[in-house]
């Protein structure tokens, strides 16, 4: 691990620990109520959240990045750690996410019917998990996409790309979720068959590389 990601874990672990607990008692309990798909937005907008906290606790603090860019870590390095503080994190809180959406699904059934053996639902709870996971995927997407802005023009210059690309996410949902998207008609057949947790992970996988890429031409430009 290079020193680069050394910062970047330091940064994360010294501020998530301040809530990722309460992202995790308030997904529990809206889980309960609205179901385990809410889990992964609470508790996922941590990655966002990680991702501000590293550019507001270190890059903006005190003059740190431009006193980053005079040790000797190449500007590579820099948004490597970045990239593998943050996978990292988002491995952890996945796991996180998994835990708190199994125990709101078993408090639900409970709840409900207490005589209810949860390994009599087993194919329920896989299905409310494969969504959990689909949810959680969009979360990363709007993760990778800030990094580079935060990377480029740090936290308070970032604000306005943010509070923009936000309102954008929103309506992109609202649309996805509606009941005629435009369009439609001319996907492909078997589209309709592919799982929606598949697509998600391969539009994460690609949102992250596509955001790596970026960062690093971005980054390697900046002036201080």
């Amino acid at each position: 691990m290079n020193a680069a990601t050394v910062i970047d874990v330091y940064a994360l672990v010294g501020n998530m620990k301040r809530f990722l607990p309460i992202l995790a008692v308030l997904g529990l309990v809206c889980g309960v109520m609205y179901g385990p798909p809410i889990v992964a937005g609470l508790i996922g907008s941590a990655l966002i959240s990680g991702a501000m906290v590293i550019s507001a606790g270190t890059d903006d603090s005190a003059s740190w990045e431009s006193f980053r860019a005079s040790l000797p870590i190449s500007r590579r390095q820099i948004v490597n750690g970045r990239y593998l503080a943050l996978l990292a994190m988002a491995v952890l809180v996945f796991a996180l996410t998994v835990a708190v959406s199994w125990i709101a699904m078993v408090a639900q059934w409970q709840l409900s019917d207490p005589t209810v053996v949860p390994v009599d639902k087993a194919a329920e709870l896989l299905g409310a998990l494969e969504g959990v996971a689909t949810t959680y995927c969009a979360m990363m997407i709007v993760t990778a996409a800030v990094i580079p802005v935060l990377l480029r023009y740090g936290m308070a210059g970032s604000l306005r790309f943010i509070v923009l690309g936000a309102c954008a996410f929103v309506i992109c949902i609202g649309i996805a979720f509606s009941e005629d998207i435009p369009g439609t008609a001319a996907l492909p057949a078997w589209l309709a068959d592919v799982s929606p947790l598949a697509v998600m992970a391969a539009l994460t996988a690609i949102a992250w590389l596509a955001s790596y890429l970026i960062a690093q031409a971005w980054y390697a430009r900046k002036e201080f």
